[in-house]
């Protein structure tokens, strides 16, 4: 499945002035990304050649199939857990350490350092995970009389015990602030892997206490944090537990963005999919969401706050690599592409109007959206802390493992089942599924060397 698009003259190869980019087949913010590299190849005066996935393929599989190709795509967009897992991915992919991108992210978090110690993976956006709060809502609760006096303000919040005690508090007040519930009602849905993130602190946290990058096999040693976690979750939503398999993540998504709750637990991107749905087929409606102007939050704590450890996990799930098969020329063009999005005045307008902010220390305040958000990651960059925790929830197998592991979740939440039942179909099914997983990528990786 090809998108071509043709910036300046026809007498000007393909072969030696294009950049050819692997994306994600198409969906909500398919031509958004596709607007970025065309503004950059018009720019520069280059063609762009847009392949995307074959939606009926796994994603790596179609991004093989295309790399194995005699002119591959060069520009590749991949899951970052699929490159920091595997050494024979990483091996695939040219070192981007010549890149002032590379010479300037923020935090190591944004980037993907290869086995044998080379930058192969650079991010093009950031995302943060946590309670993401409506500010107004949030404010009206501080200023009432008849609350709980302990917290104050959402910067008193530095444990999952007072958490715990915000969120209980809020549910007890809910009809005064004008919300229908604390939480959205929790999705469990198929398809709603956007619940995978919520194992972000527990899998990052094991992952570092055993000092590895992967896990093979899975311990759950923070599992107590997970249960008071989902516990919390479950209890103060819209709906009952009963409603949690009818709903899917873009309603979940939009009880938050709609007014209907206080909070919402995710990362903090994942809200664009719902605008960016009403801007496309309800437009008259965007002017009634919560938006970015009126959102916070809210790191999810369990330790107490560290010294010199960011409090928020901030990290992508995507990373930009660059196929070290293709000609040095495409390389090259690709590599510039990199270097443009993060210090050039153009490329940082164009990401800016995209509504992301870029972990790149080229990139100024105001040069970022002008939101609370990206203000507050902005800062966390600034702090420049010795350790950011980044997206644990991507150590998590793929495949049968995840849509298993959300079933015996509902039946948790439901009260038919045991929290322990949970905790054992993790440790018992992790490594035979994170065998499967690399079983899978080999097979999909030897398409390039038949």
């Amino acid at each position: 499945m090809q998108n071509s698009t043709t910036a300046n003259s026809p007498e000007m190869t393909k072969n030696e002035k294009e950049l050819v980019v692997f994306d994600r087949s198409r969906f909500l913010m398919t031509p958004v990304w596709e607007n970025l590299f065309k503004t950059f190849t018009d720019e520069k005066g280059y063609t762009l050649r847009y392949v995307t996935q074959d939606p009926d393929k796994i994603y790596e599989q179609s991004m093989c199939e295309e790399m194995a190709k005699d002119d591959p795509p060069v520009l590749i967009k991949l899951h970052g857990d699929v490159l920091r897992k595997f050494d024979f991915v990483q091996d695939e992919f040219e070192t981007l350490d010549d890149t002032q991108a590379a010479q300037n992210v923020s935090a190591s978090s944004f980037k993907v350092t290869s086995h044998d110690g080379r930058t192969v993976g650079l991010t093009y956006y950031s995302e943060t995970i946590g309670f993401m709060y409506n500010r107004p809502v949030i404010e009206k609760y501080f200023a009432l009389e008849q609350r709980q006096k302990e917290i104050n303000a959402v910067e008193d919040i530095n444990t999952q015990e007072k958490m715990e005690l915000f969120v209980k508090d809020l549910d007890a007040h809910k009809a005064e602030i004008g919300v229908e519930a604390v939480f959205p009602t929790y999705c469990f849905a198929p398809g709603s892997e956007g619940m995978s993130y919520p194992m972000t602190p527990p899998l990052y946290w094991e992952a570092k206490d055993k000092g590895v990058t992967r896990l093979t096999q899975f311990d759950f040693t923070y599992q107590e944090y997970l249960k008071r976690f989902f516990d919390m979750l479950f209890k103060y939503t819209v709906s009952p537990a009963e409603e949690f398999e009818k709903t899917d993540l873009l309603t979940h998504i939009g009880q938050f963005v709609t007014g209907k709750t206080a909070m919402m637990f995710g990362a903090d991107a994942i809200k664009e999919v719902f605008v960016r749905r009403v801007e496309r087929t309800n437009p008259d409606q965007v002017k009634d969401l919560v938006l970015d102007k009126d959102i916070g939050l809210i790191p999810p704590y369990y330790h107490e706050p560290k010294e010199g450890v960011c409090p928020a996990f901030t990290g992508v799930a995507w990373m930009l690599a660059v196929n070290k098969n293709a000609s040095e020329e495409k390389k090259k063009i690709a590599k510039e592409f990199i270097d443009w999005m993060a210090t050039s005045e153009n490329g940082k307008k164009t990401i800016r109007k995209m509504g992301y902010i870029l972990p790149y220390r080229t990139v100024k305040k105001d040069e970022i959206p002008q939101t609370p958000p990206a203000f507050y990651k902005y800062d966390l960059f600034e702090q420049q802390y010795k350790e950011y925790p980044d997206f644990g929830h991507t150590l998590m197998p793929v495949g049968a493992i995840r849509p298993q592991f959300f079933k015996k979740l509902n039946l948790y939440a439901k009260g038919e089942i045991a929290w322990e039942e949970v905790c054992s179909f993790l440790r018992d099914n992790w490594a035979q599924n994170f065998q499967k997983n690399e079983a899978d990528m080999k097979d999909y990786f030897s398409m390039l060397h038949p």
